[in-house]
């Protein structure tokens, strides 16, 4: 163990490469010590120890809940799901739960996810649409909604409503799940407009507080600094990537602290690769494109009449909202008045 912790120390916090820290904690290089690791454990000298329930143990103190035999197969197709080679298996295991429970909201949710990591966005925005129409409570259904509004077959044409969608989906996540780190790091990504800029920052703060080794998130709070022109914050996130073990992220982090330099003592202001592309979009996206209000001219805006048609109106309750993002449906329950004294039992949806 003392070895081990020595190999950690060395590989995490010296960022010494795997083999040097290998040679250096264990004393052997590391073809051997893999080697040796195979031939003990191929021998059948690993033997695992089995430790009996303690009897002072106080049931009570651990809740348990017994699942019912569909809870359990979504929870292992689940956790066949997220392992790469065992996806195919879990779609069959899901929709095998669905011909039994057409609203099972884990099936769908699992459909979605997997959907989503194929890239079939049709297939991943109507299972996690009817997961949320089941429990829209869920907070890795919300974080997967928010996943697939990233997701853009051209990622120049963004919708103009997803940006305020995923920043819903991710505020819903991370109050269900405050631990939930890529989460808080992709709210970071959607809510560094002008006025969300310090938004941002915290979240992505929340994110490398949960998560402190991960680079991605250094990466995303350092860049957040520099728009927000907090040089000296930025300077210090950037110095410490420089020394990454990963090249470009320390190459980049090199030049970065160069161009903050610059702009520190000659002025002006750092374009980031996202503005850069931000840039470019000129044209908008078809999918902005939903409303039909019929044929119209902006060049002869000034001289159309003015419409004269009555308005026509309809006064009822709201009972439900269905939003994918590109259009929602509203139901309404319409209903008469009641007479005097007594309830009305005739909904119209």
């Amino acid at each position: 163990m003392p070895q081990a912790a020595n190999y950690f120390d060395l590989a995490e916090n010296h960022q010494t490469s795997a083999g040097e820290a290998v040679r250096r904690a264990f004393g052997v290089d590391a073809t051997t010590f893999m080697n040796e690791a195979q031939s003990y454990y191929q021998s059948g000298r690993a033997v695992p120890y089995r430790i009996a329930t303690p009897e002072s143990l106080q049931p009570d103190l651990y809740p348990t809940k017994k699942l019912v035999t569909l809870q359990a197969q979504a929870a292992l197709a689940d956790l066949h799901a997220h392992s790469r080679e065992h996806r195919d298996e879990a779609a069959r295991e899901f929709e095998a739960i669905l011909k039994l429970d057409p609203n099972h909201e884990l099936a769908h949710r699992g459909l979605g996810y997997i959907a989503l990591e194929k890239n079939d966005l049709a297939g991943a925005a109507q299972h996690l649409k009817e997961a949320r129409a089941i429990n829209a409570k869920d907070p890795w259904l919300l974080y997967y909604s928010a996943r697939l509004l990233t997701v853009r077959p051209d990622p120049e044409n963004v919708h103009r409503s997803d940006p305020a969608i995923m920043e819903t989906y991710l505020v819903g996540t991370t109050n269900l799940d405050a631990g939930f780190a890529d989460a808080w790091h992709l709210l970071a990504d959607c809510a560094p407009s002008a006025n969300k800029l310090e938004i941002a920052i915290d979240a992505e703060v929340n994110a490398m507080k949960l998560s402190p080794r991960n680079e991605s998130y250094q990466q995303g709070l350092a860049r957040l600094y520099v728009e927000a022109r907090q040089w000296d914050n930025a300077k210090y996130v950037f110095s410490a990537l420089r020394s990454s073990r990963n090249e470009d992220t320390a190459k980049a982090a090199e030049t970065m602290l160069s161009a903050m330099e610059q702009v520190m003592q000659n002025g002006g202001k750092i374009k980031l690769p996202a503005e850069a592309a931000a840039a470019q979009a000129t044209e908008p996206s078809p999918d902005e494109q939903v409303i039909d209000h019929g044929p119209s001219n902006a060049g002869n805006a000034t001289s159309e009449k003015p419409d004269i048609r009555p308005v026509k109106f309809i006064r009822a309750t709201l009972a439900g909202v269905a939003c994918d993002g590109k259009s929602a449906v509203l139901n309404l329950a319409l209903t008469t008045a009641p007479a005097k004294g007594s309830k009305s039992t005739r909904v119209r949806l």
